[in-house]
């Protein structure tokens, strides 16, 4: 019984089939099933890099350097929202004055107890981050859910007194 296709019956059925002169070619070459290692890799961390991008650059950083973080992956998430935050409110006034800077790294430190070389990390990454690239619904929406009352509350009133600004009345 023959297997009557595009080929005219010139196979059986469980016949070995040879690769053409198409297949020959890379016969033996290797391809690799997954992205290299040195690549960003963005596939297995694509939720974070699309609803949080601070903390995707801040475990890339932590990844690229080596470094084991001493805070837990859930505070560390916590924290990059926040920073994501305080970075689109400074972000508001197209300058990012260095007063800014230090009121989110004063606010991280006072609220979260982060030493200043962690507020500093912090702060460093989500200022590098383009407004377009933080998305404010995604991250309010994260942080009021990874967060009580107090957090939410903690984190804003310390930035606007150091940063000398009222809200509207």
């Amino acid at each position: 019984m023959s297997y009557r296709g595009r080929d005219q019956g010139r196979h059986r059925i469980g016949q070995q089939c040879r690769p053409g002169p198409h297949l020959q070619a890379v016969q033996g070459a290797h391809f690799p099933a997954t992205a290299s290692a040195a690549g960003p890799n963005r596939e297995a961390y694509l939720d974070d890099y699309i609803k949080n991008r601070v903390y995707y650059v801040i475990r890339r950083r932590l990844e690229q350097a080596g470094i084991v973080p001493r805070l837990s992956d859930a505070d560390i998430r916590k924290l990059s929202l926040a920073g994501g935050m305080m970075a689109l409110v400074a972000r508001i006034n197209p300058q990012l004055t260095e007063q800014e800077q230090a009121a989110m790294r004063f606010t991280l430190q006072q609220t979260w107890h982060l030493n200043n070389e962690q507020a500093a990390f912090l702060v460093d990454v989500a200022v590098s981050q383009q407004p377009a690239d933080l998305d404010g619904y995604r991250l309010a929406d994260g942080f009021a859910a990874v967060s009580d009352y107090d957090e939410r509350a903690g984190w804003s009133i310390p930035l606007r007194r150091r940063c000398g600004r009222r809200h509207p009345q």
